[in-house]
């Protein structure tokens, strides 16, 4: 049968059976419509919407660089003895193999894994297309503050804060003045912490931690008016002293005598194991409505950075400070790098990642979204 003749048949079946076929072309038309409207809503749900919900607190702009820790900087030495014992018995069994035995092909050298340190923070700010290079590490201390000594989570911030997120709305004040000023700028959730009655229990339990909070219940005005009445008073800030005794703390946490008065801890009681250092409140983060970025470290204040680190090194707990006996400096777990635009983020991921470090965007995620629902 020729082609023309099985055309022929074909169309005639088709007129024989208009229902069943009409009823199979708008089949074929809605169901191939349908995915089209689904493939088409998901991806303009993902440029528009999502995109557009999280621009104010350019989270597609905002790349993670991690560095090893201790276990993986010994791991690194391991291998690293492993490889040069194996290097040399291997040449020694090549000098007993003649002279006309083939070579192996030898395999690409592996990109080692870097430390992150300050001489790598440095050489990623050079990178084409980078706004700024931030560490990211926090420490928990007791600070006092209106008479009453609580716990803290302190971070550092640079002197310069153009572009970063986290410093754009202050709900009162200003940042710091100098890098080597003693300042500090708190977070409005830090004051209500603090300033909260006690329950009859004595539990004073902290809030819960995250970025997503409860939105303030009481309106902008006051919220202002209290956050500008706290400029200017101060905070102290305790360092242990380095001594030859051991100091009476707890994984790096002063021991404070229970039996002080919570309005007040006098200076006797902390002894002379410990530096009191004081700083100003010069400002106040606002909290973003339900949506904080400063809880993503669970960050209560901020202090200049060089004087973070200081405090970072002497609050570290006892295995910290095995671990870099052992391991020698391990640098910053991580630092977030700030890019110019989102179509950035892709080439400067690669060019990080040339250099040893690994990475993580929030575009990571959303490719995840996309290849298991699209």
């Amino acid at each position: 049968m020729k082609f023309a003749d099985i055309i022929a048949l074909a169309w005639r079946n088709l007129r024989q059976a208009r229902l069943r076929t009409s009823l199979t072309v708008i089949g074929v038309v809605v169901g191939v419509a349908a995915i089209i409207t689904m493939v088409s809503f998901g991806l303009g749900l993902q440029n528009n919407l999502l995109r557009d919900a999280l621009a104010r607190i350019d989270l597609f702009t905002s790349i993670t660089v991690m560095g090893p820790g201790t276990d993986a900087l010994l791991a690194m030495r391991d291998q690293g003895s492993d490889g040069a014992a194996n290097g040399a018995d291997a040449g020694e069994s090549n000098g007993e193999k003649s002279d006309g035995s083939a070579s192996a092909t030898p395999e690409p050298t592996p990109i080692p894994t870097r430390m992150l340190d300050d001489a790598a923070i440095a050489e990623l700010q050079s990178l084409s297309g980078i706004r700024y290079v931030l560490p990211n590490f926090s420490f928990s201390t007791y600070v006092r503050f209106e008479g009453r000594t609580r716990r803290a989570f302190i971070g550092g911030a640079p002197q310069s804060i153009d572009y970063n997120p986290r410093f754009k709305k202050f709900l009162a004040g200003h940042h710091f003045t100098s890098d080597g000023a003693r300042e500090v700028v708190v977070t409005e959730r830090f004051i209500s912490w603090v300033r909260s009655k006690n329950k009859p229990n004595g539990n004073r339990r902290r809030r819960p931690g995250g970025p997503f909070q409860m939105a303030p219940t009481r309106s902008e005005e006051d919220r202002a008016r209290e956050a500008s009445g706290i400029l200017g008073e101060e905070i102290v800030l305790l360092l242990p002293r380095e001594q030859e005794d051991a100091p009476s703390t707890v994984f790096g946490i002063p021991i404070i005598d229970p039996s002080s008065n919570e309005n007040g801890d006098p200076a006797s009681e902390i002894g002379g194991q410990y530096e009191e250092r004081v700083y100003r409140i010069v400002g106040v983060l606002k909290a973003e409505d339900g949506f904080d970025i400063n809880n993503f470290m669970e960050t209560d204040m901020f202090i200049p950075l060089d004087q973070a680190k200081e405090f970072r090194n002497a609050n570290r707990d006892p295995m910290s400070r095995i671990g870099e006996l052992l391991a020698g400096d391990t640098g910053y777990q991580n630092a977030e790098v700030r890019v110019i635009d989102v179509t950035q983020v892709e080439r400067v991921k690669e060019e990080i990642k040339k250099r040893g470090f690994r990475t993580w965007s929030f575009n990571n995620q959303i490719e995840e979204i996309k290849r298991v629902f699209l």
